[in-house]
């Protein structure tokens, strides 16, 4: 007979290769545009979730490479999340700064319009009173 001891099958170390891979797929899938952000709070809970039951499987389960995926997958959704952010602040701000460009252009045309409405007005009263 041969005595050499297989690895122990474990639920948690194969729900967490499943989730691990789920969790990378739809890290990849961040970089989707109007896909981003809900593919990365998808990959975010599995990934870790996944790194968890990975983490508590017994031990003698081939537990590393569903570590190491987890992992990287849970890095991936980090990273992708951190540029959405970023280019969703830089967005922002140019809008803020165009905004406010705008409304100062606005205020400076109602001035002017302001300014030739009073001067026409006074133009009208002046006419008026030579009529009299």
């Amino acid at each position: 007979m041969n005595n050499t001891t297989l690895p122990v099958k474990s639920g948690l170390s194969t729900a967490s290769l499943v989730l691990g891979i789920i969790a990378l797929v739809a890290a990849v899938g961040g970089f989707v545009p109007c896909l981003g952000l809900i593919a990365i709070w998808t990959a975010i809970p599995l990934a870790v979730i996944g790194l968890a039951l990975g983490l508590v499987a017994p031990k003698g389960s081939p537990k590393t490479s569903r570590v190491i995926l987890c992992l990287v997958a849970l890095g991936i959704a980090i990273f992708t999340f951190a540029i959405q952010s970023a280019a969703v602040a830089a967005g922002a701000a140019a809008a803020a700064e165009q905004s406010e460009k705008s409304m100062k252009r606005f205020q400076d045309e109602m001035e002017k319009i302001d300014r030739e409405m009073q001067e026409e007005m006074e133009k009208l009263n002046r006419e008026m009173r030579n009529l009299k």
